[in-house]
């Protein structure tokens, strides 16, 4: 039996108030005008906020967002275009709308939706104002302080064929800051972080163990052994700085500045012409999706495709293209198997960076055509970044810009810091941003940093949570468009700011800019287990491994996955996915942790679980407790968090 295919989803269900009102007077005249406004206003802010137009009935729509915050976005801007558009009219012919808007796992039975988070958007529509707009409150608890509104809370609605109350709320704003050519605001700055007592908050967290960390100056990466930490630490190696222009102002670097590439015409070995077509297919799908990278300056097909047929040096193309790397490949079928191999090339030097080999049937030609693209672009661009690096690395300290101290940065904060290498880092960056105030992912970068002195315990945990959090605020706030940014700052508010909900929603606005980010995929991976959405979290993290199988920091994915597999029961899943992780890097101590915690629920191995007790405690160096692994665990579940200090005990370890 097929798997039934679930993805996360921000639906919204529109419908026109008094439809059949509406028709009676005038047929011809309304079906004319909802055409207008569904040409003129609907698909090209659908567009916009990269949603997607599930169906259209006479007097609906329902659509798909990614974000949250883009379907709030757009339901408020649809919603203003529609007050505009009726001021002319009198008040009975007015084609009003109401909307409901809820976020959720649904169906997809190819272009459709189903599921009851669909109905849940139908229904919240049915109880909308006329002109307004109803959100659930997981819709709230994504978009706060990520859209200019307010939100009255409705509470907890009985709707027809949903079982239970859905707290909802409708959404208020200022038609000043929603002119019809207004586009989704930044992030405000926003209240402290949760769970940081600030004077006076009595709602600061009063759970011991979050306590205890914040009194205490531990090596936590060590304790808690937090695949998070670590997580954002390669994160921040493999981040690429996306500096484009943007409508909020920020100034692009000179194309020299910036990392760039042509991709020449894959050669057709196949011996026949006839298949050449499929050659030029996947070429103009590499060119598409790395456009879509903002920090790559892409050259056009129509001038890479001037060397097709003809046999040239890199380095020429590298001089007369004004680019620095080259993507060449062939293609070859034969009989139902397709090969395609692929290199990337320094035109400096000429040197092949990297290569790979692809095969598969031709039976599926356009889907393999498509998962081979995907895995092509996700490894091009961290290699690409190791190279640009190592080029950032070579320059005169004297003459570097922002970017190139922003790579010297990335080259710093390594899988393996030192305290030294991330004050080296912190330094970079801040010469970096006062370079370029606007260069956000500069400031996802420093989150990280903050982040990897606090797993080590270099820093006060008060110090690194103020920081941490300032930095991600800023990432978001000035990077709506950079997807590196949206990744890195998102899960720092999520961890430093105690709100994964928002940054969750940052992490998949990073995901709709770069569909092939490995590590907003492994980010959001991560930020979902801390939320108790495991079977999500493990569909991020087979994700970011499909997108690049062959990825120096697998580990990171196969550290990071076993943690939902434990929390959901499947400990042999876990023990497998941390053994992995291990077989790459023995001594990496989140697969240590959960690999221990693991075969002590699992249960049917005492001697290996004493074993592996003595491998955790032999890579910490010290003593710890099941206090201070807890202090630092960002699970949000009270139910995961028991899960995980049951484990802990049936290890050993002391509570304190």
């Amino acid at each position: 039996m097929a798997r039934e295919q679930r993805r996360l989803a921000a639906i919204l269900d529109a419908d026109v108030v008094g439809y059949s009102r509406l028709m009676g007077r005038d047929e011809s005249g309304t079906v004319s005008r909802l055409r207008d406004h569904r040409v003129r206003h609907l698909e090209p802010l659908v567009a916009r906020h990269a949603g997607r137009i599930v169906k259209l009935t006479g007097d609906g729509a329902l659509i798909e967002f990614a974000s949250a915050v883009d379907a709030l976005a757009a339901a408020i801007e649809f919603q203003q275009t529609m007050l505009e558009a009726n001021r002319s009219r009198p008040g009975d012919m007015a084609i009003v709308f109401r909307i409901g808007l809820h976020l959720g796992d649904v169906i997809v039975d190819g272009d459709d939706l189903y599921g009851d988070d669909v109905n849940i958007a139908a229904r919240l529509q049915e109880q909308a104002p006329a002109g307004g707009i109803l959100v659930s409150r997981t819709v709230r608890e994504a978009v706060a302080g990520r859209v200019k509104a307010s939100f009255e809370d409705r509470g907890g609605l009985e709707l027809k064929n949903i079982e239970r109350p859905i707290p909802a709320f409708g959404v208020m704003w200022d038609e000043r800051d929603w002119p019809v050519s207004s586009l989704v605001a930044g992030v405000p700055v926003m209240d402290p972080p949760v769970g940081i007592a600030v004077a006076g908050d009595a709602s600061a967290s009063t759970d011991a163990s979050m306590h205890a960390f914040r009194r205490r100056r531990i090596p936590i990466w060590v304790a808690v052994g937090s695949a998070v930490g670590i997580l954002l630490a390669g994160a921040g190696y493999l981040a690429f700085a996306s500096r484009s222009p943007s409508a909020t102002g920020r100034v692009a670097p000179s194309q020299s500045d910036k990392p760039s590439i042509a991709v020449l015409a894959f050669r057709n070995l196949s011996g026949d012409p006839e298949r050449e077509y499929f050659a030029d297919g996947m070429v103009e799908d590499i060119i598409a999706t790395l456009s879509r990278i903002p920090n790559f300056v892409v050259i056009a097909r129509s001038s890479s495709y001037s060397y097709k047929g003809r046999s040239v040096d890199v380095r020429q193309v590298g001089s007369e293209l004004g680019v620095r790397y080259v993507v060449d490949g062939s293609i070859r079928i034969a009989a139902s198997t397709l090969r395609i191999s692929c290199v990337l090339i320094d035109t400096t030097s000429g040197k092949h960076i990297w290569s790979e080999r692809y095969e598969g049937t031709v039976e599926n030609v356009f889907d393999l055509q498509d998962r081979i693209t995907s895995s092509i672009v996700a490894t091009i661009q961290p290699e690409v970044q190791r190279a640009e690096i190592a080029r950032a690395q070579a320059k005169p300290t004297g003459n570097l810009s922002a970017y190139d101290l922003y790579l010297r940065a990335l080259a710093a904060i390594s899988p393996e810091p030192t305290e030294s290498s991330i004050d080296e880092a912190l330094t970079l960056l801040e010469r970096a941003t006062a370079a370029d105030p606007r260069f956000a992912a500069a400031y996802g970068l420093m989150a990280s940093a903050h982040l990897n002195r606090l797993m080590r315990g270099w820093v006060s945990s008060d110090e690194a949570f103020a920081r941490g959090y300032e930095a991600a605020k800023i990432a978001v706030e000035i990077g709506s468009d950079d997807p590196v940014a949206l990744a890195l700052g998102g899960f720092g508010i999520a961890y430093f700011g105690g709100r994964p909900e928002q940054g969750l929603a940052c992490i998949e606005r990073a995901l709709t800019l770069n569909p092939n980010y490995i590590w907003a995929w492994r980010l959001g991976g991560a930020v979902s287990w801390m939320t108790g959405r495991h079977e999500k979290s493990i569909r991020y993290y087979e994700r970011a491994m499909q997108l690049s199988p062959r990825d120096h920091q697998l580990f990171e994915s196969y550290a990071g996955i076993a943690y939902p597999y434990f929390f959901l029961g499947q400990y042999k899943q876990a023990i497998h996915w941390s053994e992995r992780a291990l077989q790459e890097k023995p001594h990496y101590v989140p697969a240590l942790l959960l690999r221990l915690a693991a075969l002590a629920m699992e249960g049917s191995h005492p001697g290996e679980m004493q074993e592996a007790l003595q491998q955790y405690k032999s890579a910490l160096h010290f003593s710890v407790s099941i206090l201070g692994v807890l202090s630092l665990l960002p699970a949000h579940s009270p139910s995961d968090r028991e899960l995980f200090a049951a484990a802990l005990r049936k290890t050993g370890l002391p509570e304190q």
